[in-house]
């Protein structure tokens, strides 16, 4: 027997979730539903965070950010964030330890404080959103919001479709689409229909 066709190779179910920095119901949306689905699924979802925001394209290519220029500002230091972060779980950790206390983005206490937290070099950080490199970063994460078609912060979206939104504080979800079960299950019943179908190309 071929062991490479006994062992199913499972795809991970894609988890998009778009915020803005400062922004209440972007933390609230990580806090009551992104954070702890994730981590009963971490292993079955394939998590990805982007940023909303508006692109411009003159004088010179450039974002705009709802809640001002310290909302960029924390964007790419998030932005920065994740590409000196060990892992994505360690990406989430420290973007929602930053939203935790949104109103204090982009202060350099806070993000120093949510770096040594989650091991991820504040200097690093700092130095790629003080760079370039944080802007083209940024506007990458924010034309795929837009090409997403996410214009709320929060959106979740799952597989490629919108599962959930959050937007002046309330839900914008089908029904009980907002509960952490309902995402988990969701999930999971999708991770499951991509081993059934890997299953099915064995035969």
């Amino acid at each position: 027997m071929d062991n490479r066709n006994s062992q199913v190779e499972k795809q991970k179910v894609p988890l998009e979730v778009h915020i803005e920095s400062r922004c209440p119901d972007a933390r609230d949306c990580l806090q009551k539903l992104v954070v702890p689905a994730y981590w009963q699924v971490h292993e079955e979802a394939d998590l990805k965070i982007s940023y909303v925001g508006e692109i411009w394209e003159y004088p010179k290519k450039d974002v705009t950010c709802q809640h001002g220029w310290n909302e960029c500002e924390g964007n790419k230091l998030l932005v920065c964030a994740e590409m000196h972060a060990s892992s994505i779980s360690d990406t989430l950790g420290f973007t929602n330890c930053v939203l935790s206390d949104y109103e204090r983005v982009a202060q350099p206490e806070l993000i120093q404080e949510c770096a040594r937290e989650h091991e991820i070099d504040y200097k690093k950080i700092k130095t790629c959103a003080d760079e370039q490199e944080g802007r083209n970063l940024l506007i990458s994460s924010v034309q795929h919001s837009v090409a997403a078609g996410a214009n709320f912060s929060c959106t979740i979206r799952v597989n490629g479709k919108t599962w959930c939104t959050r937007d002046d504080y309330k839900w914008g979800c089908g029904q009980n689409h907002y509960t952490v079960r309902n995402l988990v299950e969701e999930i999971r019943k999708l991770y499951g229909e991509t081993a059934d179908l890997h299953s099915s190309t064995e035969l």
